[in-house]
């Protein structure tokens, strides 16, 4: 039974692709040049859609704020204030802590 499905399936299959050639065969030289030329621009024109997709950004240098320095801060008393902070965070619970 699959057998005979799969026979009927290669064999309309192949009487698909002679009724094709017959058809090609019927047309002069210059409508078989003019649909192979409209086929390729089709191709070429999906191949340009394909890549033509989003291209990713560059990097971009990110400018030096004023006022705002890397690691710890310049002034003492700065530092004095964030280092007790720091230590309070410590010593809270942790269900206190956001």
């Amino acid at each position: 039974e699959e057998e005979e499905s799969l026979r009927n399936k290669i064999r309309a299959d192949h009487e698909r692709a002679l009724q094709e050639a017959k058809e090609k065969l019927r047309k002069s030289h210059k409508e078989l040049k003019a649909e192979i030329q409209t086929e390729k621009a089709k191709v070429i024109e999906d191949l340009k859609k394909k890549e033509a997709g989003p291209k990713p950004l560059p990097p971009v240098p990110m400018p030096k704020v004023v006022g705002v320095s890397d690691g710890e801060p310049p002034e003492a008393d700065v530092k004095e204030k964030r280092d007790k902070i720091r230590e309070r965070e410590c010593h809270t619970p942790p269900n206190e802590q956001e």
